[in-house]
């Protein structure tokens, strides 16, 4: 990925929803930084439109955040240890956006939920980030109540990662707005996750 450069972000709905969802954002951001330690994605702002990410640094990322125009920031070490930082606006392009079909409770039917912890071992059914927002909604919902859930951080020690057994054990309420939850991969620490209560 080379700084100064603006890459397209080309991503669908998903089912009915009217925004572009974070299990798309997640991997395309990935696949322009590549295999990294330490990334970190924080939602901002929900899109409806074309977006585009690219390298920034602190004092440009202060104006985006001044000027609300960010939508997602990652964070993450290359290969060298230096910390990076990958900005997600809106791209202005005059871009289509597709529609894609997508069964968020198909993903989570085989999944078990025990005390305050739920576990999937089926990786067929979706992609990795696709399978995690899911499993963390339902378990939110069995632990919290269900509600309007919105994702708004993931932090892993590395990415991209893909394993078989998914399990995200709840860790604590922040303020009853801001839940987070441990994330294990194959019987590995991954990192955590972050949902939020819908403010509307």
């Amino acid at each position: 990925m080379d700084d100064d450069t603006s890459y397209p972000l080309v991503l669908p709905f998903k089912g009915s929803r009217s925004y572009l969802h974070g299990s798309d954002i997640v991997p395309a951001l990935l696949a322009l930084s590549g295999p990294v330690d330490k990334p970190s994605f924080q939602f901002h702002r929900m899109a409806t439109r074309p977006l585009c990410a690219r390298r920034v640094g602190e004092s440009e990322l202060a104006a985006l955040r001044r000027d609300e125009k960010l939508f997602v920031l990652m964070s993450y070490r290359d290969g060298g240890g230096a910390s990076r930082l990958i900005a997600v606006v809106e791209s202005g392009l005059a871009q289509d956006i597709a529609r894609v079909p997508f069964d968020e409770e198909a993903i989570v039917a085989g999944a078990r939920i025990e005390g305050q912890q739920i576990c999937h071992d089926d990786p067929g059914t979706a992609s990795f980030i696709e399978r995690t927002i899911a499993l963390h909604k339902a378990l939110l919902n069995r632990v919290a109540g269900p509600t309007a859930w919105v994702f708004s951080r993931l932090d892993l020690a590395q990415g991209p990662v893909n394993p078989a057994r998914i399990a995200i054990a709840f860790s604590r309420s922040m303020g009853g707005q801001v839940y987070k939850s441990d994330l294990q991969g194959d019987g590995q620490a991954l990192g955590t996750i972050y949902f939020s209560r819908s403010a509307t």
